[in-house]
């Protein structure tokens, strides 16, 4: 299923960027890497099976006005997008609109097993791996995951 999906992964950090790329291309998919928000024409070109993004990129919120422009764009409104943010406050009305137009939350520090699993479940809905709107998690299970995959990478 999953060889096919390329997966634009938006994140401002380069070390995380890297990790979770790592992560994807280890259980199958082809990360696309960028450090900046496109243009959703951009994205479309690119024909993305999902977007991974972060809301803030260099302390800017930048991801919030990408995000409703992707949900106006024809092309990108069905898009998959799963937010991956560690600033977002779950009770603020920005976080209500992001969680409406987002496939789904994943608050930073990420789980990663829980990461792949929201993707498999958001790229292939039909499976079990189908997610809440907002997922909380352990934030410890990052390092472990980092540890115990680390030699499965290039």
């Amino acid at each position: 299923m999953s060889s096919a999906h390329r997966i634009l992964v938006i994140e401002d950090d380069p070390a995380f960027r890297e990790v979770l790329c790592q992560a994807l291309e280890y259980d199958g998919f082809h990360p696309l890497p960028c450090d900046h928000i496109p243009k959703p024409v951009n994205v479309q070109q690119l024909r993305t099976s999902l977007v991974l993004l972060d809301l803030d990129l260099r302390g800017e919120p930048e991801g919030y006005g990408f995000l409703e422009s992707l949900r106006e764009w024809p092309w990108t409104r069905t898009l998959p997008v799963l937010v991956c943010s560690g600033h977002i406050v779950l009770t603020a009305p920005a976080a209500e609109r992001v969680c409406a137009l987002a496939n789904g939350v994943l608050l930073k520090p990420l789980d990663l097993d829980l990461l792949l699993d929201t993707v498999r479940g958001l790229l292939d809905p039909g499976t079990d791996n189908a997610i809440d709107r907002v997922v909380l998690h352990e934030p410890a299970a990052t390092a472990n995951w980092n540890a115990k995959q680390s030699r499965g990478f290039r």
